[in-house]
């Protein structure tokens, strides 16, 4: 990793540690949820250097965002909307929104059309990711409870 990836990296973890502690996030909870945001950044900021694609560098991130997020729910037994907006927070494309209104105030509009593409694409991945992996832990979670109830009832 390069030094600009690795101060990315840090810098994401500061971030979904700040929000954490924003939203008033026990310690326990908040060193864990920020790492996740890290690791969420991490495979955002490797799949979009590779494939040069947004919205499914977003799409991946934001699936492993989720299924972090959800499982560790799972495991600490809190609610999952702790560790999913947390573990979110870095991929939330600020710069793009930001860059996007500002060349639109100053009336630049071609260069904000590139910019609030690119928004479109950071909103799109981050949406279908959270949507996609939701619906599926969802389905897994009922087939899951289905089966231990069926298994229940034949002893």
């Amino acid at each position: 990793m390069d030094e600009l990836a690795i101060i990315k990296t840090v810098t994401a973890f500061l971030g979904s540690l700040g929000f954490g502690m924003v939203f008033n996030m026990r310690p326990r909870h908040l060193f864990l949820a920020a790492a996740g945001g890290m690791f969420g950044w991490i495979i955002f900021y490797n799949l979009e250097a590779s494939t040069g694609d947004i919205f499914s560098a977003t799409l991946c991130a934001s699936f492993f965002s989720v299924l972090y997020g959800e499982l560790l729910a799972r495991i600490r037994h809190c609610p999952a909307n702790l560790y999913v907006i947390i573990t979110l927070i870095p991929l939330i494309p600020g710069g793009s929104l930001y860059y996007m209104m500002s060349n639109a105030v100053q009336k630049h509009w071609a260069v904000s059309r590139i910019y609030g593409s690119e928004l479109i694409m950071y909103a799109l991945g981050l949406a279908v990711g959270i949507c996609l992996m939701s619906a599926l832990l969802d389905f897994l979670y009922q087939l899951f409870r289905r089966v231990k109830k069926l298994s229940d009832s034949r002893k």
